[in-house]
């Protein structure tokens, strides 16, 4: 039945400290998300710093008879660079005029 939905079945591994430190691949501790869905959001802040972690889904058709799968490694920041606007110079900018904005991203990362 083409009409049917497929099936994604999601995994997340734990791969290794990103300092280096080669460590076996574990389970990350995330609940996946059903397997009715295609996507996976993960809110900020939830995997640990400096770590890598490879996610992945198995999306089947409803049969099981075809299955196609795709993984992605990510290495997590330290954390999220410090980002600043300038104040704008003129009270009041002319619309045909191109605005342009100054300003600054910082990170406490080497």
């Amino acid at each position: 039945d083409p009409s049917a939905a497929l099936v994604f079945d999601w995994w997340c591994e734990y791969v290794e400290a990103a300092a280096g430190s080669a460590g076996n691949a574990t389970a990350c501790g995330l609940a996946a998300p059903p397997t009715s869905l295609c996507n996976w959001n993960i809110a900020a802040g939830t995997l640990s710093p400096l770590n890598v972690y490879t996610f992945g889904v198995n999306v089947s058709s409803p049969s099981g008879s075809e299955t196609v799968g795709s993984s992605i490694t990510v290495t997590v920041s330290a954390s999220a660079p410090s980002v600043s606007i300038d104040s704008l110079t003129k009270v009041k900018e002319n619309p045909s005029d191109k605005l342009v904005l100054r300003g600054r991203v910082g990170s406490s990362v080497d």
